[in-house]
């Protein structure tokens, strides 16, 4: 009989013991990944902008698989991350004015008719958050499209006017299964690179 059983280890030490184990056993084993332990700072803050009725379920992927990558603290769903009772629109434009990475979801309907209006209303949330994070300037935030679920992404004219340098941002692209880890390795790979870009131009005198 097989047994398949999926999980990661942070210690390569801990997959040497267990795979001699599962030999031993006669068990067939068919995937192992290592990840190294990550850091966690505390003071870096990844923001998911994202529509529920476009993206909210590869949202959720996306939120589970960037937890362990940078810890709790430091990524921000609004589902997630407000507590009961607490004025969601406070906690939302504190978190978006104080983001170092702002990762913008887009999927298949983000650009629907109804959707793109919205865009076009300054009270829209999504609109607000995109737009605070822009007109803070690329060296104080990363403003990243994610494409998800074969979406395209959005030309200057699909944008009202406080959203069009979007447009000219370097997407990430994020596919289904089986693509989904592959992709999801680059885009923290990316937001990696830009916090040590920021703590290299924090620590140049």
């Amino acid at each position: 009989m097989t047994i398949e059983v999926r999980f990661t280890l942070t210690d390569a030490k801990a997959f040497q013991l267990i795979a001699l184990a599962v030999e031993q056993l006669g068990v067939e084993y068919r995937e192992f990944e290592i990840r190294e332990t990550p850091v966690h700072d505390p003071d870096k803050l990844i923001f998911i902008n994202y529509r529920r009725d476009d993206t909210r379920d590869v949202c959720g992927r996306v939120y589970d698989y960037l937890l362990p990558e940078f810890g709790k603290a430091s990524v921000f769903r609004d589902l997630e991350d407000i507590p009961a009772g607490v004025d969601f629109r406070s906690v939302i434009e504190s978190r978006a004015a104080a983001c170092d990475v702002m990762l913008v979801m887009i999927g298949p309907t983000w650009l629907s008719e109804i959707n793109k209006a919205r865009l076009g209303d300054e009270d829209d949330y999504v609109r607000f958050e995109i737009k605070a994070a822009l007109d803070r300037g690329e060296d104080q935030v990363a403003v990243i499209p994610v494409v998800v679920n074969g979406a395209l992404m959005p030309k200057e004219d699909d944008l009202p006017f406080g959203l069009r340098s979007l447009a000219s941002r370097n997407a990430a692209v994020i596919d289904p299964d089986p693509d989904f880890r592959a992709d999801m390795k680059k885009l923290v790979a990316a937001i990696q690179e830009r916090f040590a870009a920021q703590a290299s131009a924090l620590s140049t005198p």
